[in-house]
């Protein structure tokens, strides 16, 4: 590996290309030397990458003149970049597609190569998106690894550059089981931010305190997949989420079952793939913990599926039908879980969406407590003891689907996170996420902070995907149906209910609202927070909010988060939008991106400002107050 990463280095060293990017600032990842590799036995969740030192740059003028052969095993450049049509200027952007320089090949793999100079020892956050599987090594560590079966996105982790360049190398199949025929729509995107940007008094406005902190205590989990069949070999691979040199930490994985029995144990370091099928007694779900053997305060956990996924659910749902009095709920949501998971496509059935970790983690919870209850088991003080577990269906999340009845293959997925000591006389408040892929409210989870439980006490989280897949949006209705639902379900305080959307879903988020006010729904929302309003559409698009619409919720308070310098946060759409909403505190945040922006909206500190306003009684109007801007 030490001669695999001294090539590298010289490599990149000697290139006449420029590949180096600064760490003192924002930077995207999009000039790269790039090279395919044919890989015909190939380890699964191997954590080394499989090029070898062979192969030199190939300048572009020399491309004409050597064979297809030469071009392959040799490094070219690639640099991405996009023409913003409004400007009409070339912007630098994010979704690097190397592959479109290769001739398409089953099993041919596409490395990506570039540095970062630092001109100190420094701490600085990545953030890593991509449409199919990936591994990312800096200087020689893995700091990224999904599987085709297992989707870790938006992958956050810290890392410490050393002073002097350090060495960027990005790894992507060429095509993978869930890959579209259309190459050009596969995609990865690196970004990175000096750690001490994070550090003022307008984040630290919106960035819980202990955010970095869970960096620092917490692992990333990675199996292969989540979904394993009775023949597959279960392996998984754990990193790091915050890393400083090359040491690896000495980790304790415990399996458990649904029943929380311990199935198996082996010590282990991060960063080396590990085989669990000695824990696969039976089929169901498995709980995966890590333990820190030096710092036992640092562990995470995650769930996987082990055998007939069609089968089991089958099963649980047949026990939960003779089970006496049991709501007709549980079994629809029990049979609405069976359809979230396809085993061929790793997506949801009929649909593009894909199951990524918040989502999986979220329906794999709630069926090992379904599967725990149906078997009557509760363990603690009275471990082997049998009792009526009631409502023992219940977990501390809930997901399904929610879609048209008149087109069943167009449908959104939902999750819900709400406390465990729920009580339905007490009134909760509720917070909608809308968003454009399936994801689980509040990013890190509410066990990670001390602040969680009494803020979250009487809280209830929602996620409402606003992705159809390949059939298109769905219609608000649908939305306004299931959010309905939940409000009745959790006696949710109807002067309390808040709407949390990022850039990428603004557009719609604003739709749903004021076509909920218009359409004489029985809530509505006390306030919003968004990033960028209106972000990246023109008026008069198929989905842009009425304007009649739009001004039924002019009196509804808005806090806006945007970068005014980005091209798809600019401040005319901004300006559009204030037109109709008069009551908007907007704060701008030069060079933030989309993923920082989503770490604020996944914070308690933005839901506790959100929190501050009660839904007015007798609503003043549009045209009541006016924007203020914050800078």
């Amino acid at each position: 590996m030490i001669k695999l990463w001294n090539y590298l280095n010289k490599i990149a060293a000697t290139s006449h290309y420029s590949i180096t990017f600064s760490s003192d600032k924002f930077n995207y990842l999009n000039k790269w030397l790039v090279k395919g590799v044919y890989v015909e036995n190939k380890s699964n969740m191997s954590t080394q990458p499989y090029i070898d030192e062979s192969g030199d740059i190939a300048l572009h003028h020399e491309l004409a003149y050597i064979s297809k052969e030469e071009r392959e095993k040799n490094w070219r450049y690639y640099y991405y970049e996009v023409r913003d049509q409004a400007e009409n200027q070339y912007t630098d952007y994010s979704k690097n597609t190397p592959q479109t320089l290769f001739e398409p090949e089953q099993n041919k793999y596409i490395y990506s190569l570039c540095c970062i100079y630092s001109q100190k020892n420094q701490h600085v956050l990545f953030s890593v998106n991509s449409s199919n599987s990936i591994r990312v090594w800096i200087n020689g560590k893995l700091v990224c690894l999904s599987g085709a079966g297992a989707f870790i996105f938006p992958y956050i982790f810290k890392f410490k550059l050393k002073k002097g360049i350090n060495t960027v190398l990005v790894e992507k199949a060429f095509f993978t089981a869930r890959q579209s025929s259309e190459v050009e729509k596969d995609y990865f995107s690196i970004h990175f931010k000096p750690y001490e940007c994070f550090n003022n008094d307008k984040c630290r406005t919106f960035i819980d305190s202990e955010y970095f902190g869970i960096l620092e205590n917490t692992f990333s989990i990675i199996p292969e997949k989540y979904f394993y069949g009775r023949d597959d070999k279960i392996n998984a691979v754990v990193l790091l989420k915050s890393l400083a040199g090359s040491k690896e930490d000495k980790i304790l994985i415990t399996v458990y079952n649904a029943l929380d029995e311990e199935l198996y144990t082996c010590f282990c370091n991060t960063s080396k793939c590990i085989c669990l099928n000695k824990a696969c007694k039976k089929e169901g779900i498995l709980r995966l913990s890590v333990q820190s053997l030096h710092n036992k305060d640092k562990k995470s956990h995650t769930y996987i599926f082990y055998g007939d996924f069609t089968g089991y659910m089958d099963n649980l749902i047949r026990k939960l039908c003779e089970m006496p009095g049991v709501e007709d709920e549980a079994v629809q949501r029990l049979k609405s879980l069976k359809k979230l998971y396809d085993r061929d496509r790793g997506l949801c059935l009929s649909s593009a969406q894909v199951l990524t970790e918040k989502t999986v983690y979220a329906v794999l919870h709630q069926l090992a407590r379904f599967e725990a209850g149906l078997s009557q088991r509760v363990k603690g003080s009275g471990a082997g003891r049998f009792k009526h577990c009631k409502p023992f269906y219940e977990s501390e999340y809930i997901t399904g689907l929610y879609g048209e009845e008149s087109d069943s293959d167009k449908y959104n997925i939902y999750t819900v996170s709400f406390p465990q000591s729920k009580k339905t006389e007490n009134k909760n408040r509720l917070f909608v996420f809308y968003q454009p892929e399936p994801v689980l409210p509040y990013y890190f989870g509410r066990d990670c902070c001390s602040a969680h439980n009494e803020f979250l006490r009487n809280t209830v989280l929602m996620s409402v995907c606003d992705s159809a897949g390949e059939g298109g949006k769905l219609k608000y209705r649908a939305a306004h149906d299931v959010i309905e639902n939940i409000i009745k379900k959790f006696n949710i305080d109807r002067d309390r209910i808040y709407l949390v959307s990022s850039h990428d879903g603004v557009y719609r988020a604003l739709g749903l609202a004021s076509s909920s006010f218009a359409g004489g729904r029985a809530f509505t929302f006390a306030a919003i927070a968004v990033t960028g309003l209106m972000a990246g559409y023109e008026p008069g698009e198929e989905d842009w909010p009425i304007p009649e619409y739009m001004s039924s919720i002019g009196h509804t308070t808005v806090l806006q988060l945007n970068n005014m310098e980005h091209p798809f946060l600019n401040l005319s759409q901004a300006l559009y939008a204030a037109r109709f909403l008069s009551r908007v505190k907007v704060w701008n945040f030069d060079n933030f991106e989309a993923n920082e922006f989503k770490v604020m909206f996944n914070s308690l500190k933005l839901l506790g400002l959100l929190a501050e306003h009660n839904k007015e009684k007798f609503p003043g109007g549009a045209n009541s107050s006016g924007t203020t801007w914050v800078y």
